[in-house]
């Protein structure tokens, strides 16, 4: 995937749609603040085995047409038959998406029994399809340096990861990581096994003490005890912010130097909190800059 070149280091993010109707506004201007930063692509999460999938598209739409940046569509299969993860895909297509992270997914309750479709092969149908209407795409993955929930098999993602790049994906995007030397031994792992697709790393400025619980438990990644003390420690709700963002920053910087091509933001949509930090990895590490950016999104593009 193309990296903008003037947005040193080559940043992106990655943004959840609305889940009301009357909420989509406000998601549509947290795109439109990260999008001003120039980076590479911008992620869309869908529900669940497509679940919201119209918001899915509208807000992909709009980081396209409206903020002006490279949407990035998530196509699931799990819980999904064939028959819906093809009419998932037609659907994005027909909405001009041509980058995607295909990913397994949870499917939800009422359909958890199914068996869904794997990655490797959700990749394949995508481009079989898009081969057919003479589209070319471009297909990432995720990756799990330590294992996914309830499963800390690192070696066997590895193996994992080399099938979906056999199948044809193009990148992985890592889920949540804390530090680079787990990341740094996943990739080394990777190399060695025969993957040689860019392994993005993905970080999360989280801001509060409760979050860092439930996204320690939705990933299974435990986070830093530091962190974990330093947020809890902090009497003042509003220093949180300015935590989360200086460790976001410290950690993307040692990520970059353990060889990471890229970085990932997961957003939470909160545009103020992945701007600061975008502004922080681009060098803008004044105070008064860094501490604006968190106030006005804006301000993290015009220093």
């Amino acid at each position: 995937m193309s990296q903008a070149p003037h947005l040193p280091p080559p940043v992106s993010f990655e943004i959840t749609p609305a889940r009301r109707t009357e909420d989509a506004p406000e998601v549509e201007r947290a795109a439109s603040a990260l999008a001003a930063a120039a980076p590479s692509f911008i992620s869309v999460r869908t529900g669940a085995a497509g679940v919201c999938q119209e918001r899915s598209l509208a807000l992909l739409r709009h980081v396209r047409d409206t903020a002006g940046a490279r949407p990035v569509g998530h196509i699931t299969g799990g819980g999904l038959a064939r028959a819906e993860l093809t009419e998932r895909i037609e659907a994005h297509l027909a909405a001009g998406v041509r980058d995607f992270l295909a990913v397994r997914g949870d499917a939800p309750r009422a359909v958890r029994a199914r068996p869904g479709i794997e990655t490797p092969a959700a990749i394949r149908l995508l481009r079989r399809i898009a081969a057919a209407q003479g589209l070319e795409v471009t297909v990432g993955v995720a990756a799990h340096p330590h294992g996914k929930a309830g499963v800390t098999d690192s070696h066997g993602d590895v193996a994992a990861l080399l099938a979906k790049q056999a199948a044809g994906a193009a990148f992985a995007l890592t889920q949540v990581v804390f530090d680079a030397a787990s990341y740094a031994c996943y990739v080394a792992r990777a190399r060695r096994a025969g993957v040689t697709i860019p392994v993005i790393p993905g970080i999360m400025p989280i801001a509060s003490p409760a979050r860092l619980r439930r996204i320690t438990a939705l990933t299974g990644v435990q986070a830093p005890v530091a962190q974990v003390l330093e947020l809890e420690n902090e009497q003042d709700p509003r220093r949180w912010e300015e935590i989360a963002v200086a460790r976001a920053v410290r950690l993307g910087r040692d990520l970059l130097d353990a060889g990471a091509p890229a970085l990932h933001v997961y957003s939470l949509n909160r545009p103020e909190t992945a701007l600061a930090v975008a502004a922080g990895l681009r060098g803008e590490t004044d105070a008064a800059i860094r501490e604006a950016a968190i106030r006005d999104p804006r301000a993290a593009l015009v220093a």
